[in-house]
């Protein structure tokens, strides 16, 4: 008769099970899914963004340069594209902040592309995005970063005046967050020293707010203009 035998699988010294190379298999597969997806999907919102830039920049060239580049058709060309930005990332339902920071850059872009005041420019968009912002009950907070953020890009991206744009930005947010509440003060400022305050505004005290920083912004303008007029002499 002959004698069966059965083959037992040892484990290796130390008590510790072999490697399974199987479930190694498995979740070099979920990995790689995984990152397929997400690279797909950060591309597909890079797409997002970029129309949105392009969009809000086309909108608000095309207008100025129908209806002027003085300061009330500005204020009332971004307070437009804002309102109408605000709303729409509210009806979709997501991507509020993605949508805000791309009007804001492509706003900035689209006032440059007219040779329109980018200080007015600035100083408006934070302040409809503000007020719009608080009527649809989002964190003024968040949504006042993300269109700082977007407004810096657009600056550097058009080679303009970087310090000056978030000095505009701080100054406007909080002006427009006063006629809020002081709770909306305090989330605007805290946000937003954060992001402009490593520089020349990290002493709070130099921020000027209302009448001060207009006629400060006015000043700024007027130098600009002047300077303008002798490089083109």
């Amino acid at each position: 008769m002959a004698t069966r035998t059965t083959r037992t699988a040892h484990a290796p010294s130390g008590g510790k099970k072999a490697p399974d190379a199987k479930q190694d298999d498995v979740s070099d597969g979920i990995e790689h899914t995984l990152k397929e997806r997400i690279v797909h999907t950060l591309s597909g919102l890079g797409i997002i963004e970029a129309d949105i830039v392009s969009l809000a920049r086309k909108t608000v060239s095309d207008t100025l340069r129908s209806e002027g580049v003085a300061a009330d058709e500005i204020i009332s060309v971004v307070n437009h594209v804002v309102q109408n930005a605000i709303r729409g990332g509210e009806q979709a339902g997501s991507g509020l902040s993605l949508c805000v920071r791309s009007v804001a850059r492509g706003i900035v872009m689209g006032v440059h592309d007219v040779n329109g005041d980018l200080g007015t420019a600035t100083t408006a968009t934070i302040r409809s995005v503000i007020r719009h912002g608080a009527l649809v009950g989002t964190d003024l907070g968040l949504i006042a970063k993300h269109a700082v953020d977007g407004m810096i890009e657009g600056t550097i991206e058009t080679g303009g005046n970087v310090a000056r744009a978030g000095r505009d930005a701080l100054e406007g947010a909080i002006e427009e967050a006063s006629t809020i509440s002081v709770l909306a003060v305090k989330k605007v400022r805290e946000v937003l020293i954060g992001i402009v305050g490593s520089k020349e505004w990290r002493n709070e005290s130099e921020i000027n707010v209302g009448p001060v920083a207009q006629e400060r912004r006015a000043s700024d303008g007027h130098a600009q203009h002047h300077g303008a007029e002798k490089t083109a002499h």
